[in-house]
């Protein structure tokens, strides 16, 4: 959590500085994370957040990201500096790091190795595929209707966790059965989950012209492919 606060707050704030000081338009990508556990789905940029005891150090990244979204929020009003905000909700694609759920699956199961499943697996996320993030993001940073908004992107199709990693058995053509793993054995009490995290994305559509097009298994299809093309990354 030390590090992750310094790095989101201090580094957040130096680069506020320096965008004003130069006369430079941010764009900040911020985290589905802000929203923490409210079961208010689904989650509008203006929806509450809803965090957990500050021993839990699940919740510093949320609060972390919040932090730095007020500094530009508060700069922007105060000035009119010209800034965006983007909150991601679970990017996947090619070259990510594997430690994330789509990534470490296909990672694992490449790899001959059954993927993990967290506490039944019956919690739902929405995988938003790289490519269709970088087309929000050019728009986000060039269209003036992004201009001093918090915006989400994500793909609002909800899917469990046990149905994802599912899929990335399927098109890896694998005959492997996931590792149960119980969240309060590995990580103790430092950890809480969130069961369900679906974005609205009618502000995206009608301040970007922006939605998602990649379903799940189109791009899990598109990493496996990469993947095989690029063996190193299985090392």
């Amino acid at each position: 959590p030390l590090s992750l606060i310094d790095i989101c707050v201090i580094g957040t704030r130096n680069l506020v500085s320096l965008c004003m000081q130069h006369d430079v338009r941010m764009l900040y990508t911020s985290t589905s994370e802000v929203y923490g556990r409210n079961t208010d789905i689904p989650w509008s940029e203006d929806s509450d957040r809803v965090l957990g005891a500050t021993n839990v150090d699940r919740w510093s990244y949320s609060s972390a990201k919040a932090l730095t979204e007020h500094i530009l929020f508060g700069v922007h009003h105060a000035s009119d500096w010209p800034m965006s905000i983007v909150r991601f909700f679970n990017v996947y694609g090619p070259r990510q790091n594997p430690i994330f759920l789509i990534s470490k699956s296909i990672h694992r199961v490449l790899n001959g190795l059954q993927p993990e499943l967290y506490d039944g697996g019956q919690q739902t996320r929405c995988f938003t595929y790289i490519d269709d993030v970088v087309e929000g993001l050019i728009s986000a940073a060039n269209k003036d209707s992004a201009l001093g908004q918090v915006i989400n992107l994500g793909n609002p199709t909800e899917i469990t966790m046990k149905d994802a990693i599912n899929t990335v058995i399927e098109e890896s053509g694998a005959d492997l059965i996931p590792i149960e793993v119980e969240t309060s054995e590995r990580y103790g009490d430092v950890y809480e989950d969130i069961f369900r995290r679906v974005p609205n994305v009618s502000k995206a559509k009608e301040l970007l012209n922006w939605k998602p097009s990649t379903n799940l298994r189109s791009g899990v299809q598109k990493i496996i492919r990469w993947t095989k093309d690029n063996p190193w990354y299985l090392d």
